[in-house]
């Protein structure tokens, strides 16, 4: 769910958009967390995060034309020269699209330096991915994506989402979870500038907490791999006439959505 922070926040249905991240080469053998003791759980959690969370950055949006603004995350997966580029989703970028001086920026590193950013012209509404480039002279982490190897998701193991929940007071916040549903189709809807843009999405369904803000965060295994992008939640459903609330249905765009996205746009990110 992205966070909006300026202007009149946009309430959404019952299931609202929430607003990465390297794959690193590691050994053939799967981490087997059913006999490991909590010590040794903990230890992993905090060696992924220490491996993850440099490439992982916040995105900000704002115009003064509308007079609003939008917060949610991201992740570097890749350099050109000294061109860095940010995978997010559509919603916290797409209501500032084709909009007169709309501005971007991506915050980075332990300090959360600010470094102005720019749509890079690929984008895709329905299934709420979208890329961001910017400059930078630093040498920045790079979360790259294996294109050779997409991470087996199962249901009950534990995974980690980190993203920029509310505001940039919580950059780059960690939590953890369990995967409640692995990889499945499911119908997804996306509303930017008064349109709706819907199609069929490989998603993964978890118990991360995830919240305004989250949106365009990474979800990563105990090998440290990336597994989705961060997107959604349900907040509650409907009975007859009662609304119920609802917790820990939380979702995430599995990486295989994220590779053929990448691949349909790889003309921009090649040189």
């Amino acid at each position: 769910m992205k966070k909006r922070i300026l202007g009149t926040i946009i309430a959404l249905t019952s299931i609202f958009a929430v607003t990465s991240c390297t794959l690193f080469n590691s050994s053939s053998t799967v981490y087997d967390d059913s006999n490991a003791k909590v010590e040794e759980i903990s230890t992993s959690i905090t060696d992924v995060v220490k491996k993850v969370e440099p490439g992982c950055v916040a995105v900000t949006c704002s115009s003064g034309v509308t007079n609003s603004g939008s917060l949610g995350s991201g992740v570097i997966f890749k350099k050109v020269d000294n061109t860095y580029y940010v995978l997010t989703n559509y919603h916290v970028v797409g209501d500032f699209v084709g909009i007169e001086s709309s501005n971007y920026y991506v915050y980075v590193g332990s300090n959360t330096h600010r470094i102005k950013a720019r749509l890079t012209g690929a984008l895709a509404p329905a299934k709420d991915l979208a890329v961001i480039s910017f400059e930078s002279s630093d040498d920045l982490t790079v979360n790259e994506i294996k294109t050779d190897k997409t991470p087996i998701v199962q249901k009950g193991e534990t995974v980690i989402a980190i993203g920029c929940p509310l505001s940039l007071d919580y950059y780059n916040s960690v939590c953890s979870g369990v995967v409640s549903k692995d990889v499945y189709t499911s119908n997804n809807t996306v509303t930017y500038n008064g349109k709706s843009a819907s199609t069929t999405i490989k998603v993964i369904q978890t118990t991360c907490p995830i919240n305004p803000g989250n949106s365009g965060g990474g979800l990563f295994n105990l090998k440290g791999e990336l597994v989705g992008i961060n997107f959604k939640k349900t907040t509650y459903t409907t009975e007859g006439n009662d609304r119920v609330v609802v917790d820990g249905l939380n979702y995430t765009i599995s990486l295989e959505e994220v590779k053929a996205f990448l691949a349909n746009n790889k003309n921009i990110f090649s040189k």
